[in-house]
């Protein structure tokens, strides 16, 4: 289930690295087109602004020499456009300042379907990283497997015999090995099935 879940988002981050809608909604900014005309929102903003810049520089688009001045760095080394960038990129878009994509409404509303279709965003936040049923499902196992450690550390405990234990997806078998004066007598006496979940 887990790979799954991160096959599926791998999947849908390729497309919005890709998506042409996307790309035409971020270089219809006046941020992107005038970027000295828009300093005070950028330097309050400069995440929103870092992301759509790693963005577009991922999508192909060359940064203008207005950018490289705004940015103090002529030859910049552009990170990676990964999930966290994409995510700051994806707030910006359809939730802190989903009013500037005139035009781009549909666009939106089906990105944001997406996401919460693949769990991505839940409850007005978007995280590739995690996801509130696998989340569960981890917490979960690692409760069961905390119980069954509990459960054997009281059985080995009070038992005299040691012995060796195996898992299965439903059963623990419990491999008895009786000792006798500190010397193992036989290999195997026999296999007992405890149901564990």
């Amino acid at each position: 289930m887990i790979d799954k879940y991160r096959n599926q988002v791998y999947a849908l981050f390729q497309e919005i690295k890709q998506d042409e809608e996307l790309i035409r909604a971020m270089t219809s900014l006046s941020v992107w087109t005038e970027p000295n005309k828009n300093l005070d929102w950028i330097y309050s903003n400069m995440p929103y602004y870092s992301s759509l810049l790693i963005f577009l520089n991922t999508a192909g688009l060359s940064v203008s020499s207005e950018h490289l001045d705004v940015l103090g760095d002529k030859h910049p080394d552009f990170p990676v456009f990964d999930y966290q960038w994409a995510q700051v990129l994806l707030e910006f878009y359809l939730l802190k300042e989903r009013d500037r994509f005139t035009g781009f409404e549909k666009h939106q509303e089906e990105l944001e379907h997406r996401l919460l279709r693949h769990g991505v965003m839940e409850h007005r936040q978007i995280t590739f990283l995690q996801n509130k049923e696998i989340t569960s499902l981890l917490g979960t196992s690692i409760e069961k497997l905390n119980s069954i450690y509990q459960n054997l550390r009281v059985r080995m405990g009070t038992e005299r015999n040691a012995g060796s234990l195996k898992f299965c997806p439903q059963f623990l078998i419990i491999i008895d090995f009786p000792i006798k004066n500190n010397m193992q007598v036989s290999v195997r006496t026999f296999h007992r099935l405890l149901p564990i979940f």
